[in-house]
């Protein structure tokens, strides 16, 4: 029985569980008095006076096992089974338990998105072109989609004066590469988009600067997250190895219980400086153990999904975007905060239902490959 069915379907909220268990509760101590014809009866608890003795006797009953006091009131009857021997009232099945670590070691923080170690997707043609001794960074956009949102934003921050937003729009920040620090969360992409099925793993250097843009403004934080001085940055702009993104959907409300909107919104990392890469890999038994890793904590998720009733009380997209711009918390559905922080697009693709994370168990599966090491180390 899920909650959604002891509510007729309706969702449940969060913090509503313990009043939902206790209407349901005095459901099925109603419909016993009722199918004994008791109209004034007391309720039982079931305190210790009325746990059963070890021969199945009531405390007080004389040791006649299966006895109870006789109930008083205007048309009293006597119970044939004492309340005691009543099933309890079962928790919901949430199926098999997740670890008490699930993805907290793949979560992305807004405000500390520091991460050296990145993976991005590529298509076959692109791969074979890195084999063949290409260049990482090559594109300055995407055809058929111009130069993304973060391009439009930078432009948007240095018309607007922003220093930082003005030196990344300088020529040598033009050809650049889309990331994540794990592979599964932007592989389904959106819906009627693929990032191709190669997987590339890419090493910034220490030295490294992060621009984090987000909500109209844009910092610079070390290797260590500590943000850098803006006049130290703008000395020093050929430090800037990676851009950390935030876009939320216009329609995006984050207001309590007035959430709404949501989709669209996106996190990325750009990175438009082949300087700052110490180096990036295709095909090595690091990153197939990365995969494998991955499949084994999704498959997990996925096992526990199947049996776990607990719905969302807004939508998906809506619950990505807020999560991420103001942390609200969903931990009433087990996992999916985790599983939130852990993602890149707040795409339908990755709602987490059974049917979704099959699809991307299947993908992670079809994208793994036998070891043939090919790494380009930077001078």
């Amino acid at each position: 029985m899920s909650w959604r069915s002891l509510q007729g379907g309706k969702r449940i909220k969060a913090g509503e569980h313990s009043r939902v268990r206790a209407l349901v509760r005095g459901g099925l101590t109603a419909g016993m008095v009722a199918a004994t014809g008791c109209a004034d009866t007391v309720v039982h608890d079931r305190s210790p006076a009325n746990e059963t003795m070890p021969d199945g006797s009531l405390p007080g009953s004389g040791g006649v096992a299966g006895s109870a006091p006789a109930m008083t009131g205007g048309n009293a009857s006597t119970i044939d089974n004492p309340p005691n021997v009543l099933p309890p009232f079962g928790e919901m099945d949430a199926g098999p338990a997740l670890a008490t670590n699930f993805l907290a070691d793949q979560a992305v923080a807004n405000a500390f998105p520091v991460s050296r170690v990145l993976y991005s997707w590529t298509t076959q043609e692109q791969y074979e072109a890195l084999r063949a001794g290409g260049e990482l960074l090559v594109r300055t956009e995407r055809p058929g989609a111009g130069g993304g949102l973060i391009r439009q934003e930078l432009a948007s921050l240095a018309a607007a004066d922003d220093p930082i937003a003005r030196a990344l729009t300088a020529p040598e920040f033009q050809r650049a590469r889309y990331a994540w620090p794990n592979p599964w969360a932007t592989l389904l992409g959106w819906p009627g988009e693929s990032y191709g099925t190669k997987l590339i793993q890419i090493e910034l250097r220490e030295e490294a600067w992060l621009v984090v843009v987000q909500e109209g403004w844009a910092r610079v934080v070390d290797s260590s997250g500590a943000d850098v001085p803006q006049e130290e940055a703008l000395a020093s702009p050929e430090r800037i190895g990676a851009i950390f993104h935030v876009h939320w959907a216009e329609d995006t409300g984050c207001y309590g219980s007035f959430n709404s909107g949501g989709a669209g919104s996106f996190r990325e990392y750009f990175l438009p400086n082949a300087a700052m890469i110490a180096r990036w890999s295709l095909d090595t038994e690091e990153m197939r153990d990365r995969l494998a890793a991955d499949l084994d904590v999704l498959s997990a998720y996925r096992d526990h999904r199947r049996s776990d009733t607990e719905q969302l009380y807004i939508a998906f997209e809506t619950a990505v975007a807020c999560g991420w711009q103001f942390e609200h918390r969903l931990s009433h559905v087990a996992g999916l905060d985790a599983y939130v922080d852990a993602l890149a697009l707040a795409s339908p693709l990755y709602e987490p239902t059974v049917a979704n994370l099959d699809a991307l168990i299947v993908a992670l599966e079809g994208a793994l490959f036998e070891p043939n090491p090919f790494v380009h180390n930077n001078p």
